[in-house]
């Protein structure tokens, strides 16, 4: 019994994740633990050309997501149609270029599944805390869990799910604390001003505002200047314009 005994442990280190690593970091440990090699997070997307459409985390090796996209496998892979329309974990063992389903073959390109050793995938459709569906999935174990622990990582993966959606939309995180120095920056980024101008009007060297933009960047989990304006404004966090 892998996961069946520690239910209760794993759904309490999710209650402490917040950031999307933190997440990486669990879904790899829980592939360790069932002796799966990997795992892959998605969304599910209407229409879409490539597996970067559909990804929220991987530890995919990259070869194998280049090949699918490659020769058009993402788009044909059979586990994101499950993910969409079914409710129970789909096991999927893949044999040469084709795979079984409710006692059916069906082409599809399975021999790079083989290729990057993973044959034998489970699939869990679930859905984020705003009822969007997505799917859980680890490959490259060597046999099937018994039933008692694929259902119960099927709970785990569903919480673990709404987790991640929370914390990435924001909802889950509190507001990060900027300064007042920080938010006089970013608000006069905000505003259209460059780096000098805004030190000239705050009295402050170029490098100090640099500073304190660099800073506030980083408690924002921005990427630049725009993305860290952008998120300040969605949070509440710079003064309201007066236009």
């Amino acid at each position: 019994m892998v996961i069946g005994n520690k239910l209760i442990i794993y759904i309490n280190k999710l209650n402490n994740l917040n950031v999307l690593h933190d997440f990486f970091v669990f879904f790899r440990d829980i592939s360790h633990d069932i002796k799966y090699n990997h795992f892959l997070i998605t969304k599910h997307v209407e229409n879409f050309d490539s597996f970067s459409d559909v990804n929220i985390i991987n530890n995919l090796n990259p070869d194998f997501i280049k090949e699918c996209d490659e020769n058009k496998i993402t788009k044909n892979c059979p586990i994101f149609p499950h993910s969409k329309e079914e409710f129970l974990p789909y096991l999927l063992e893949v044999r040469g270029s084709k795979y079984l389903k409710n006692g059916k073959s069906h082409r599809f390109s399975g021999k790079v599944f083989e290729n990057f050793g993973m044959a034998r995938n489970i699939c869990y459709p679930v859905c984020d805390h705003e009822g969007r569906r997505g799917g859980v999935s680890f490959s490259g174990g060597e046999s099937f869990l018994v039933d008692h622990d694929l259902y119960s990582l099927h709970l785990i993966c569903q919480y673990a799910y709404q987790r991640m959606s929370l914390a990435t939309s924001q909802k889950l995180l509190p507001k990060p604390r900027l300064s007042k120095r920080e938010i006089e920056c970013l608000n006069w980024t905000a505003a259209g001003k460059t780096s000098s101008e805004t030190a000239a009007i705050l009295q402050l060297s170029d490098h100090t505002v640099t500073h304190y933009l660099t800073s506030a960047g980083r408690k924002l989990n921005a990427t630049n200047r725009v993305q860290a304006v952008a998120k300040a404004i969605r949070l509440g966090l710079l003064p309201k314009s007066d236009s």
